[in-house]
């Protein structure tokens, strides 16, 4: 697929994701995510909690520094990472924060909380990866192959423009570029594409709802109007689950075996009907 069309594609993947990541509504406030933070660390005793919100009364509201990053090692081993944003409430105008790494057990209360933060990045971190393994020219897939095994790309190419393309693109590639968009907006019948299992094939084609989430989030709240949750999780790598890879390694392994085995039938064919010709010339 064009250079353009991909950056396009990602461009929407990138703004959709950190959009819905950043702003989806969940049951976290900043008061019951700093105490489940606290209970997390070698200092959260009831005493310690209570101590701690004595003190900070007695602390000017801070409304600089008060961000947390780490690492949260799931149970199957995956690694989420994080950024908690504190801004003061009336309960707790200031925030001690405990130095060192957060060590997170996967059964606390803050792991209860940060389930569906990490379970909408993972998604969009696999939808992410499962675009770029297909899309990738080693694969070899056409336009209207990767069309077919993810629809929801012609949705992020509706929009897109040839005549914002830079200066330097010239006419002539712009018209092919023109000719490829064509092809992926067009449903096709297709016959040969790569095997995936049934569910990568679920990844490839959740882009549909996963945008779809996106666009009712968008309308139903105007962008000044959301307000950024205390919790963002990162759509990093380290979310894919161990099953996605292998099943695309197999999935691309067996393109490649099937893509030789259809060029030898080709040859084969071709050169059969090249014999037939000349067992029967004209005329005779």
């Amino acid at each position: 697929m064009n250079y353009f069309l991909v950056d396009h594609i990602d461009t929407k993947i990138e703004d959709a994701g950190k959009f819905v990541c950043s702003h989806m509504p969940v049951d976290i406030t900043i008061d019951n995510a700093y105490e489940s933070m606290l209970e997390c660390s070698p200092l959260g005793t009831k005493e310690m909690i209570a101590a701690f919100k004595q003190a900070v009364q007695y602390l000017e509201p801070r409304f600089n520094f008060n961000i947390k990053r780490f690492d949260f090692k799931l149970e199957d081993g995956r690694v989420a990472n994080m950024q908690v944003r504190f801004t003061p409430t009336e309960q707790w105008p200031a925030f001690l924060m405990p130095k060192g790494e957060l060590t997170i057990n996967p059964r606390s209360s803050f792991a209860h909380l940060l389930q569906t933060p990490i379970q909408v990045a993972a998604e969009w971190a696999s939808l992410r990866y499962v675009w770029n393994e297909l899309r990738a020219e080693t694969v070899g897939l056409n336009p209207y192959m990767l069309a077919h095994l993810m629809p929801w790309i012609r949705e992020c190419l509706a929009d897109f423009d040839s005549n914002y393309l830079p200066l330097a693109v010239t006419k002539h590639d712009r018209k092919a570029i023109d000719r490829e968009l064509a092809t992926v907006m067009r449903d096709w019948n297709v016959t040969f594409f790569p095997r995936l299992s049934k569910a990568l094939t679920a990844v490839a084609r959740s882009g549909k709802h996963l945008f779809g989430q996106f666009r009712m989030l968008e309308a139903a709240y105007s962008r000044e109007a959301l307000a950024q949750s205390c919790i963002t999780v990162e759509r990093t790598p380290s979310l894919i689950e161990a099953w996605m890879k292998e099943h695309m390694q197999e999935a691309l392994a067996e393109w490649q075996t099937d893509k030789i085995e259809r060029a030898l039938r080709q040859v084969d064919e071709l050169a059969a009907k090249a014999a037939k010709r000349l067992s029967n010339p004209k005329g005779k």
